[in-house]
Protein backbone atom coordinates (compact mmCIF):
# COMPACT_ATOMS: atom_id res chain seq x y z
CA UNK A 1 0.00 0.00 0.00
CA UNK A 2 2.80 2.29 1.40
CA UNK A 3 4.63 1.70 -2.51
CA UNK A 4 1.26 2.35 -4.11
CA UNK A 5 0.77 5.83 -2.41
CA UNK A 6 4.36 6.61 -2.63
CA UNK A 7 3.81 6.23 -6.96
CA UNK A 8 0.46 8.43 -6.93
CA UNK A 9 2.55 11.16 -4.75
CA UNK A 10 5.40 10.80 -7.50
CA UNK A 11 3.19 11.15 -10.19
CA UNK A 12 1.06 13.66 -8.90
CA UNK A 13 4.15 16.00 -7.89
CA UNK A 14 5.42 15.81 -11.50
CA UNK A 15 1.74 16.13 -13.09
CA UNK A 16 1.49 19.38 -10.99
CA UNK A 17 4.98 20.67 -11.79
CA UNK A 18 4.20 20.08 -15.47
CA UNK A 19 1.04 21.55 -15.54
CA UNK A 20 2.69 24.54 -13.40
CA UNK A 21 5.59 25.10 -15.77
CA UNK A 22 3.04 24.88 -18.66
CA UNK A 23 0.87 27.17 -17.29
CA UNK A 24 3.34 29.50 -16.04
CA UNK A 25 5.24 29.79 -19.54
CA UNK A 26 1.86 30.48 -21.42
CA UNK A 27 0.97 32.87 -18.86
CA UNK A 28 4.78 34.52 -19.04
CA UNK A 29 4.23 34.65 -23.33
CA UNK A 30 0.37 36.16 -23.10
CA UNK A 31 0.80 38.32 -20.70
CA UNK A 32 4.56 39.56 -22.76
CA UNK A 33 2.13 39.96 -25.76
CA UNK A 34 -0.69 42.11 -23.93
CA UNK A 35 1.90 44.38 -22.02
CA UNK A 36 3.92 44.49 -25.92
CA UNK A 37 1.03 46.17 -27.36
CA UNK A 38 0.28 48.40 -24.69
CA UNK A 39 3.20 49.70 -24.47
CA UNK A 40 3.18 50.23 -28.66
CA UNK A 41 -0.02 51.63 -28.10
CA UNK A 42 1.44 54.12 -25.64
CA UNK A 43 4.66 55.17 -27.22
CA UNK A 44 3.42 54.99 -31.16
CA UNK A 45 0.98 58.09 -29.43
CA UNK A 46 4.01 59.60 -27.86
CA UNK A 47 5.78 59.88 -31.28
CA UNK A 48 2.57 61.10 -33.23
CA UNK A 49 1.44 63.77 -30.29
CA UNK A 50 5.43 65.33 -30.47
CA UNK A 51 5.48 65.07 -34.66
CA UNK A 52 2.30 67.06 -34.34
CA UNK A 53 3.66 69.50 -31.51
CA UNK A 54 7.23 70.30 -33.33
CA UNK A 55 5.85 70.40 -37.03
CA UNK A 56 2.94 72.84 -35.83
CA UNK A 57 5.78 74.66 -33.97
CA UNK A 58 8.20 75.19 -36.95
CA UNK A 59 5.35 74.99 -40.02
CA UNK A 60 4.78 79.11 -38.95
CA UNK A 61 8.40 79.88 -39.14
CA UNK A 62 8.95 78.16 -42.52
CA UNK A 63 5.99 79.84 -43.83
CA UNK A 64 7.62 83.19 -42.78
CA UNK A 65 11.38 82.38 -43.54
CA UNK A 66 9.88 81.52 -47.40
CA UNK A 67 7.64 84.36 -47.64
CA UNK A 68 10.49 86.90 -46.84
CA UNK A 69 12.53 84.58 -48.91
CA UNK A 70 10.09 85.77 -51.69
CA UNK A 71 10.08 89.28 -51.12
CA UNK A 72 10.58 91.79 -54.00
CA UNK A 73 12.18 94.24 -52.02
CA UNK A 74 14.69 92.28 -50.19
CA UNK A 75 15.37 90.64 -53.73
CA UNK A 76 16.10 94.44 -54.86
CA UNK A 77 18.34 94.48 -51.80
CA UNK A 78 20.64 91.74 -52.30
CA UNK A 79 20.82 92.61 -55.98
CA UNK A 80 22.30 96.25 -54.84
CA UNK A 81 23.41 95.59 -51.63
CA UNK A 82 25.12 99.36 -51.71
CA UNK A 83 21.68 100.99 -53.10
CA UNK A 84 21.18 103.15 -49.69
CA UNK A 85 17.43 103.99 -50.86
CA UNK A 86 16.52 100.71 -51.58
CA UNK A 87 18.44 99.41 -48.69
CA UNK A 88 16.43 101.64 -45.88
CA UNK A 89 13.12 99.89 -47.66
CA UNK A 90 14.29 96.73 -47.17
CA UNK A 91 15.86 96.80 -43.91
CA UNK A 92 12.22 98.31 -42.89
CA UNK A 93 10.59 95.12 -44.38
CA UNK A 94 13.32 92.85 -42.84
CA UNK A 95 12.18 94.31 -39.32
CA UNK A 96 8.43 93.60 -39.86
CA UNK A 97 9.48 89.93 -40.35
CA UNK A 98 11.86 90.03 -37.28
CA UNK A 99 9.05 91.13 -35.08
CA UNK A 100 6.16 88.10 -36.81
CA UNK A 101 9.15 85.15 -36.15
CA UNK A 102 8.29 83.69 -32.58
CA UNK A 103 12.21 84.27 -31.58
CA UNK A 104 11.87 87.89 -32.77
CA UNK A 105 15.55 87.03 -34.40
CA UNK A 106 16.10 87.17 -38.61
CA UNK A 107 19.50 86.66 -40.50
CA UNK A 108 19.66 87.95 -44.07
CA UNK A 109 22.91 87.68 -46.30
CA UNK A 110 23.20 89.12 -49.98
CA UNK A 111 25.52 86.90 -52.29
CA UNK A 112 27.18 89.99 -53.30
CA UNK A 113 28.94 91.09 -50.71
CA UNK A 114 28.80 88.26 -48.25
CA UNK A 115 27.71 90.38 -45.50
CA UNK A 116 25.95 88.48 -43.08
CA UNK A 117 23.10 90.38 -40.70
CA UNK A 118 21.51 89.33 -37.66
CA UNK A 119 18.49 91.59 -36.23
CA UNK A 120 19.42 94.57 -37.06
CA UNK A 121 23.43 94.81 -37.16
CA UNK A 122 26.16 93.40 -39.43
CA UNK A 123 27.77 90.18 -37.87
CA UNK A 124 30.51 89.61 -39.95
CA UNK A 125 31.89 88.60 -44.08
CA UNK A 126 30.86 85.09 -44.83
CA UNK A 127 34.02 83.43 -45.77
CA UNK A 128 32.66 79.79 -47.93
CA UNK A 129 36.03 78.00 -48.02
CA UNK A 130 36.02 78.12 -44.29
CA UNK A 131 34.89 75.09 -42.73
CA UNK A 132 32.70 76.81 -40.23
CA UNK A 133 30.44 78.37 -42.92
CA UNK A 134 29.58 74.77 -44.96
CA UNK A 135 25.89 75.80 -44.24
CA UNK A 136 26.00 78.95 -46.76
CA UNK A 137 26.81 77.04 -50.04
CA UNK A 138 25.44 74.11 -49.01
CA UNK A 139 21.69 76.46 -48.99
CA UNK A 140 22.92 78.44 -51.54
CA UNK A 141 23.62 75.94 -54.27
CA UNK A 142 21.75 72.54 -52.98
CA UNK A 143 18.32 73.85 -51.35
CA UNK A 144 15.33 74.37 -53.51
CA UNK A 145 13.48 75.66 -50.79
CA UNK A 146 14.63 75.58 -46.94
CA UNK A 147 16.81 73.18 -44.95
CA UNK A 148 18.46 73.56 -40.90
CA UNK A 149 21.67 73.67 -38.97
CA UNK A 150 22.21 73.47 -35.39
CA UNK A 151 24.93 75.40 -33.25
CA UNK A 152 25.96 76.61 -30.06
CA UNK A 153 25.35 80.61 -30.23
CA UNK A 154 28.45 82.06 -27.45
CA UNK A 155 26.53 85.28 -27.16
CA UNK A 156 22.77 83.86 -25.85
CA UNK A 157 24.54 80.49 -24.59
CA UNK A 158 21.69 78.26 -26.35
CA UNK A 159 21.37 75.68 -28.54
CA UNK A 160 19.79 77.73 -32.02
CA UNK A 161 18.07 75.59 -35.05
CA UNK A 162 18.36 77.93 -37.79
CA UNK A 163 15.90 77.85 -40.85
CA UNK A 164 17.61 78.98 -43.52
CA UNK A 165 15.78 79.95 -47.15
CA UNK A 166 17.94 81.04 -50.10
CA UNK A 167 16.34 83.74 -52.20
CA UNK A 168 16.42 82.85 -55.66
CA UNK A 169 15.95 85.62 -59.04
CA UNK A 170 15.40 84.36 -62.27
CA UNK A 171 16.41 80.60 -60.78
CA UNK A 172 19.74 81.94 -59.51
CA UNK A 173 20.85 81.83 -55.80
CA UNK A 174 21.00 85.94 -54.45
CA UNK A 175 21.62 85.39 -51.41
CA UNK A 176 19.32 84.25 -48.00
CA UNK A 177 17.30 84.68 -45.49
CA UNK A 178 16.28 82.93 -42.33
CA UNK A 179 15.48 82.78 -38.13
CA UNK A 180 16.63 80.98 -35.26
CA UNK A 181 14.56 79.17 -33.32
CA UNK A 182 15.95 78.53 -29.50
CA UNK A 183 16.05 74.30 -29.73
CA UNK A 184 17.05 73.82 -26.70
CA UNK A 185 13.26 74.88 -25.00
CA UNK A 186 11.84 73.55 -28.38
CA UNK A 187 12.81 70.56 -27.63
CA UNK A 188 12.51 70.40 -24.31
CA UNK A 189 8.86 70.96 -24.29
CA UNK A 190 8.42 67.50 -26.34
CA UNK A 191 9.09 65.87 -22.52
CA UNK A 192 6.40 67.44 -20.67
CA UNK A 193 3.94 65.05 -19.75
CA UNK A 194 6.07 62.11 -21.20
CA UNK A 195 5.75 58.49 -19.24
CA UNK A 196 9.54 59.18 -17.23
CA UNK A 197 9.81 55.52 -18.04
CA UNK A 198 9.48 56.31 -21.99
CA UNK A 199 13.20 57.26 -23.84
CA UNK A 200 13.09 60.10 -26.21
CA UNK A 201 15.22 60.80 -29.63
CA UNK A 202 14.96 63.20 -32.00
CA UNK A 203 17.89 63.06 -34.94
CA UNK A 204 18.37 63.70 -39.03
CA UNK A 205 18.86 61.20 -41.80
CA UNK A 206 22.88 61.97 -40.77
CA UNK A 207 21.84 60.00 -37.87
CA UNK A 208 22.87 63.19 -35.13
CA UNK A 209 21.13 64.32 -32.43
CA UNK A 210 18.90 66.82 -32.69
CA UNK A 211 16.41 66.32 -29.35
CA UNK A 212 17.40 64.66 -26.42
CA UNK A 213 17.23 65.50 -22.57
CA UNK A 214 21.17 65.70 -22.38
CA UNK A 215 21.81 68.90 -24.46
CA UNK A 216 25.59 67.68 -24.89
CA UNK A 217 24.08 64.98 -27.44
CA UNK A 218 23.08 67.82 -29.75
CA UNK A 219 25.84 70.44 -29.56
CA UNK A 220 28.08 67.18 -29.71
CA UNK A 221 26.30 65.72 -32.88
CA UNK A 222 26.73 62.14 -31.62
CA UNK A 223 25.04 59.81 -33.13
CA UNK A 224 21.97 58.11 -32.31
CA UNK A 225 23.35 54.60 -32.96
CA UNK A 226 26.49 55.47 -31.08
CA UNK A 227 23.71 55.51 -27.69
CA UNK A 228 22.67 51.98 -28.39
CA UNK A 229 25.09 49.90 -30.81
CA UNK A 230 23.78 46.53 -30.69
CA UNK A 231 20.37 48.77 -31.94
CA UNK A 232 22.64 50.40 -35.18
CA UNK A 233 21.91 48.16 -37.20
CA UNK A 234 18.10 47.42 -36.96
CA UNK A 235 17.51 50.88 -37.06
CA UNK A 236 19.15 51.24 -39.95
CA UNK A 237 17.36 48.70 -41.40
CA UNK A 238 13.88 49.97 -40.37
CA UNK A 239 14.59 53.88 -41.61
CA UNK A 240 15.26 52.28 -44.89
CA UNK A 241 11.87 50.71 -44.77
CA UNK A 242 10.30 53.95 -43.96
CA UNK A 243 9.10 54.95 -47.44
CA UNK A 244 5.27 54.60 -47.80
CA UNK A 245 4.97 54.26 -44.16
CA UNK A 246 3.67 56.60 -41.42
CA UNK A 247 5.24 54.95 -38.15
CA UNK A 248 6.96 51.43 -37.34
CA UNK A 249 7.56 49.05 -34.52
CA UNK A 250 10.03 47.25 -33.45
CA UNK A 251 11.49 45.18 -30.68
CA UNK A 252 15.24 44.48 -29.74
CA UNK A 253 16.34 43.03 -26.04
CA UNK A 254 12.99 42.93 -24.17
CA UNK A 255 12.58 47.16 -25.85
CA UNK A 256 9.73 48.24 -27.58
CA UNK A 257 10.29 50.92 -29.97
CA UNK A 258 8.40 53.35 -32.28
CA UNK A 259 10.32 55.68 -35.07
CA UNK A 260 8.26 57.80 -37.11
CA UNK A 261 9.20 60.65 -39.50
CA UNK A 262 8.48 64.59 -39.53
CA UNK A 263 9.04 65.72 -43.28
CA UNK A 264 8.74 69.21 -42.61
CA UNK A 265 12.57 68.71 -40.92
CA UNK A 266 13.81 65.47 -42.05
CA UNK A 267 14.52 63.99 -38.90
CA UNK A 268 12.73 61.60 -37.33
CA UNK A 269 11.50 60.83 -33.22
CA UNK A 270 12.80 57.42 -31.69
CA UNK A 271 10.88 56.27 -29.06
CA UNK A 272 11.81 53.40 -26.67
CA UNK A 273 10.49 51.49 -23.49
CA UNK A 274 11.28 48.62 -21.45
CA UNK A 275 8.92 46.11 -20.97
CA UNK A 276 9.71 44.65 -17.37
CA UNK A 277 8.64 42.00 -15.07
CA UNK A 278 6.53 44.01 -13.13
CA UNK A 279 4.64 44.91 -15.96
CA UNK A 280 3.75 41.66 -17.09
CA UNK A 281 2.80 40.50 -13.04
CA UNK A 282 0.28 43.12 -13.56
CA UNK A 283 -1.76 42.42 -16.21
CA UNK A 284 -5.21 40.84 -15.98
CA UNK A 285 -4.31 37.18 -17.53
CA UNK A 286 -0.92 36.52 -15.59
CA UNK A 287 -3.14 37.19 -11.94
CA UNK A 288 -5.79 35.14 -13.30
CA UNK A 289 -3.21 32.31 -13.98
CA UNK A 290 -1.58 32.71 -10.63
CA UNK A 291 -5.14 32.19 -9.15
CA UNK A 292 -5.43 29.21 -11.01
CA UNK A 293 -1.90 27.58 -9.76
CA UNK A 294 -3.09 28.56 -6.59
CA UNK A 295 -6.40 26.69 -6.99
CA UNK A 296 -4.49 23.38 -8.56
CA UNK A 297 -2.20 23.59 -5.99
CA UNK A 298 -4.97 23.39 -3.13
CA UNK A 299 -6.67 20.79 -4.78
CA UNK A 300 -3.21 18.96 -5.07
CA UNK A 301 -2.75 19.16 -1.29
CA UNK A 302 -5.87 17.75 -0.40
CA UNK A 303 -6.07 15.30 -2.78
CA UNK A 304 -3.01 13.90 -1.47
Amino acid sequence: MKSLSSQVLVFSIAFFTAIFAGTLILLLVSARSMVSDTVDQQIIRVVEERKLKLESSVAREISLALKMADSPVIKQHFLAPDDEDIQEIAFMEIASYRKAFKSNSVFWVSDIDKRFHSDDAYSYTIDPANPDDYWYNMTLYRTDQYNFNINYNDNLKKIMLWVNAPVFENRNSIGMVGTGIVLGDFVDSIYEGVDTRIDLFIFNDNMEITGAKDHSLITDKKLITAQNPDNANILATEIKSMPGKISIIFRNNNIEYALIRMEELNWYILASMPVSLSMLSETPIFIIGIIILIVILLIFIIFN
